[in-house]
């Protein structure tokens, strides 16, 4: 698997899961958990993603800052 096909595998996982392990990716990508971590801090570079201790959660969506506040619930 080629590492641009990781990295959108592991987007794909966090989309559903929220958050994941190294471990747990590792196991379903079938690569080692140093080849995770390293895709884990590219994509945290791109800001796809926040690592945290032992895996990762996908990143909050920033609001613009021209974006109206949101109403009162």
């Amino acid at each position: 698997m080629l590492a641009v096909q990781r990295r959108d595998a592991v987007m794909a996982l966090l989309a559903r899961r929220g958050a994941a392990s190294v471990e747990i990716l590792a196991e379903d990508l079938n690569v080692s958990t140093s080849t995770v971590r390293r895709d884990l801090e590219e994509l945290e570079g791109a800001g796809l993603l926040t690592r945290v201790r032992g895996g990762a959660v996908l990143a909050p969506i920033p609001t613009p800052p021209d974006a109206p506040e949101p109403l009162p619930a």
